[in-house]
């Protein structure tokens, strides 16, 4: 039997589940060797590369969520990118669920942190009031915990909401620092969700034919949907317009691009002169660098894993990725010369996990790193 034949009885395998944890070690051996060369996927497997990565990805799940009659947490996945020729490209993700599954064994790589280590942040909230009062959220016990003009402010199960009328404009500012992430329920009722170090900044009650926030960071908004009153989110490169609506909206100041991500409903975009309206699975983003915009395609709810606990990178850069690492765990993280910041990555693994947890799933990719005093500093 040939290599090739070899790998797409596999594959088949995989799909119908009946492949054995050697032929999966084989099929993971078989990428971790760094071949190259070039896999047509049957016909009878997948019509197309879409197809083929949603049969692929099922089959994961189905197997991740069952093991012998019990249902279990997902467990860490990621896989490193290579360049492919032509159909090979295809079988990328094929690739990336086996050393996925390989990556779930309980065998620690050569350079796992075993001196130091750092939890996962938590949900946490610093809320400054107009008249220049900070409220930190972390610690308080549900109930009131402000109030300002006469509007009340409450904490319960997470989040904080707003009741009452002001009756003038005041403002206040919502802060998660790193390693802290919140709800917010604005004064309309919609729901905003902070990731690690973002900022909105609302009035404590709308006005009658407009709500507008200020936003950094990242942040997901549930609209309440009022036709009066459009919703409107400005941040350094954007102005998003809705109605009523859900999206997710990545703009940090320290990275290159600024992405907004719409999962339901309309909304329109003005950015460099430019104005674009996205549909549900559309995606905007801004080429800080190259003062670009572009529109793509994408799976949404991938935008907001973040929001249920998860970090998921789809071709995500390592510089990247250590970027949401280090808001999420409060470090500094520092590349050492040699280190390819730009080659890519995808997988998904919880956000509730020690920080050695998440870098030994990296580290099976090949990335070595070291924490010392706060500090993860990438080797090549």
């Amino acid at each position: 039997m040939t290599e090739q034949n070899r790998l797409a009885e596999l594959e088949q395998k995989w799909l119908n589940g009946s492949i054995s944890d050697d032929e999966a070690k084989e099929y993971a051996a078989w990428y971790n060797s760094a071949q190259n060369n070039p896999i047509v996927i049957p016909e009878h497997i997948a019509s197309s590369k879409e197809e083929h990565k949603t049969r692929i990805l099922e089959g994961l799940l189905a197997k991740l969520e069952y093991s012998n009659g019990k249902t279990l947490e997902p467990k860490p996945m990621w896989y490193r990118n290579k360049t492919y020729l032509g159909i090979a490209a295809s079988l990328l993700m094929i690739l990336g669920i086996a050393s996925f599954w390989f990556a779930t064994e309980n065998k620690a790589p050569e350079n796992t942190i075993t001196t130091q280590d750092k939890k996962a942040g938590t949900e946490g909230l610093v809320l400054s009031l107009e008249n220049g009062e900070t409220v930190e959220i972390d610690s308080l016990a549900d109930g009131l915990i402000a109030s300002q003009d006469g509007v009340e402010i409450y904490k319960k199960d997470g989040a904080i909401y707003y009741k009452g009328e002001a009756g003038k404009i005041s403002y206040n500012t919502a802060h998660t620092p790193k390693g802290r992430k919140f709800e917010i329920q604005l004064p309309d009722g919609s729901n905003v969700w902070l990731n690690a170090e973002s900022t909105i900044k609302y009035p404590i009650e709308f006005a009658v034919n407009q709500r507008k926030v200020l936003v950094s960071g990242e942040a997901y908004f549930e609209v309440t949907r009022n036709e009066n009153a459009p919703f409107i989110v400005e941040t350094e490169d954007q102005t998003i317009q809705v109605l009523g609506t859900q999206f997710n909206i990545n703009s940090y100041s320290n990275e290159n691009a600024s992405r907004t991500t719409l999962l339901e409903g309309k909304v329109k975009i003005s950015c460099q002169g430019e104005e674009h309206f996205l549909t549900p699975n559309e995606q905007i983003t801004y080429d800080r660098n190259k003062e670009t915009l572009a529109k793509s395609e994408v799976n949404a709810k991938q935008s907001i894993s973040w929001v249920q606990g998860y970090f998921n990178f789809q071709d995500s850069d390592l510089a990247g990725i250590m970027k949401q690492i280090e808001r999420w765990y409060n470090i500094e993280v520092e590349f050492q010369a040699g280190v390819d910041q730009n080659q890519t990555f995808s997988g998904r693994t919880s956000m509730n996990q020690n920080l050695s947890e998440v870098l030994k799933v990296l580290e099976l990719s090949g990335i070595k790193t070291q924490l010392q005093n706060n500090k993860l500093t990438v080797i090549p």
